[in-house]
C-alpha cells in the first residue's frame, strides 16, 4: 500500500497540528495491520508547495513524527520525495508545480516516481 496524506490537513478550515497528522497515521497504520498484519505501508513525505510555503515548518514536523514512528515499525517505511523538490539553497523547485502552485505537473510526478519506483522494485521486483 502507498499512502499520500496530510496535504490537506495542513490547511484551513480545518487545520490540523502535526501531531495529529501524525497521530492518524498511527491510527491508520493499526487498523490496516490489524486486519491486514502482513502489509507493507509506504507513506509518501508530505510535499511542500508554493501555495502552503508559510505552513512549510508544520508540514516537515509532521513528516519528522511519521518517519520516525516508521522506523518503529515493522513493514512500515516513509518514502522522502520533499528534499527532491528542493533546490540546493532550500527553495522550492516552482518548476515542478501546476500554475495552481499546490498540485503537480508532469515533471512533478515524474520526479516522484524515480523516488518511489526504485523502493517498491525493490522489495517487490
Amino acid at each position: 500500500m502507498v499512502l499520500y496524506a496530510g496535504d490537506n490537513d495542513h490547511a484551513p478550515p480545518g487545520f490540523k497540528s502535526p501531531e495529529t497528522v501524525a497521530e492518524d497515521f498511527r491510527r491508520f497504520v493499526t487498523l490496516i495491520h490489524s486486519q491486514i498484519p502482513d502489509t507493507w505501508i509506504y507513506f509518501i513525505s508530505i510535499k511542500p508547495s508554493p501555495s502552503r510555503w508559510t505552513i512549510s515548518p508544520s508540514i516537515q514536523r509532521a513528516n519528522e513524527l511519521i518517519a520516525a514512528y516508521a522506523r518503529t515499525q515493522e513493514r512500515v517505511e516513509f518514502i522522502d520525495v520533499s528534499a527532491a523538490m528542493l533546490t540546493e539553497h532550500g527553495s522550492l523547485r516552482r518548476e515542478l508545480f501546476l500554475p495552481d502552485d499546490l498540485h503537480l505537473n508532469a515533471e512533478g510526478y515524474a520526479l516522484w516516481t524515480s523516488i518511489i519506483r526504485p523502493i517498491l522494485l525493490k522489495r517487490f521486483g
